[in-house]
């Protein structure tokens, strides 16, 4: 409680209405600053906002509120948390025209997600099968589409400060009671709250391209050693061809030899056998 003010944003509805039912207490509507930080991954830096909200209060009627109603709203106090009353813009629903525009950026990141999950099974079923190679198109793939997303996340934040610029000029030019106001109001926290989203998903996709960039550079050198090993098994296997073929040759040669020298043994024994008879008739001849 603050100067005799209680914010209803964290008390139960039951409570807030038996304060109300005492006679001790009204609610009133008050505008609070509320300050933040917003992340522009453009720049790689943090802004700081500032932001006036409304929000509802209760506020005490009487002369003391640690008397009467004020016992009773410390009984009913105990259970708080379980919801409640929120700001002045609760009741407001997004405008038609931010609701189509997000409908419409939710639609292309959605896509790129089912995508971007196909060609990891793509990934998955050629790694299973040891195919290389198709690793290495299927990560290129996702690699595209992650950069992809990331040029489209890139001109959708770009797109929601625009919007988001153009709801606080209408909220600085108008009166905080008005609906002008409260819808304004509804509009930017709504695109405040997707500009963090997407905010955070382009980061993410920075550090997954560099680890595709990375598993794709330990496919391609897995790929270079299979190559480097199939040339020296390729290299090794025609060194033992030409061996064995001069294996092969030395043999022939051999056994080409060894040929001529039987047919030349044989020949020479007939030679001398012939010779022994040619020489045997001619004693013969002269004797008589």
């Amino acid at each position: 409680m603050t100067n005799g003010l209680i914010s209803v944003q964290n008390l139960a509805a039951e409570t807030v209405q038996a304060l109300i039912a005492t006679g001790q207490w009204t609610t009133e509507t008050i505008t609070l600053p509320q300050e933040g930080a917003q992340w522009n991954p453009l720049t790689g830096t943090w802004t700081r906002t500032r932001l006036n909200t409304n929000q509802t209060v209760l506020k005490y009627a009487g002369s003391n509120p640690l008397k009467g109603g004020g016992k009773k709203s410390s009984g009913g106090s105990g259970g708080g948390g379980g919801g409640g009353g929120g700001g002045g813009n609760t009741s407001v629903s997004v405008s038609e025209t931010i609701q189509k525009l997000l409908n419409g950026m939710e639609e292309k990141t959605e896509y790129d997600d089912h995508r971007r999950k196909m060609a990891q099974l793509a990934q998955q079923y050629h790694e299973t099968r040891g195919e290389l190679q198709g690793v290495i198109a299927y990560l290129d793939k996702e690699k595209a589409i992650v950069q992809e997303n990331t040029d489209t996340l890139t001109s959708y934040i770009r797109q929601l400060e625009t919007e988001m610029d153009a709801k606080r000029s209408i909220m600085a030019g108008t009166q905080q009671s008005s609906k002008e106001y409260q819808q304004a109001l509804a509009d930017l926290e709504a695109l405040q709250e997707r500009h963090k989203a997407y905010s955070e998903t382009l980061l993410q996709n920075r550090i997954d391209l560099e680890k595709l960039t990375q598993s794709m550079k330990e496919q391609q050198d897995a790929v270079r050693s299979m190559e480097i090993d199939l040339r020296k098994l390729i290299h090794d296997a025609i060194q033992d061809r030409e061996a064995l073929k001069r294996r092969m040759l030395d043999g022939t040669v051999d056994l080409e030899n060894e040929i001529i020298s039987i047919i030349t043994k044989r020949y020479e024994k007939e030679r001398d056998q012939l010779l022994e008879l040619a020489q045997a008739r001619r004693d013969a001849l002269e004797e008589e």
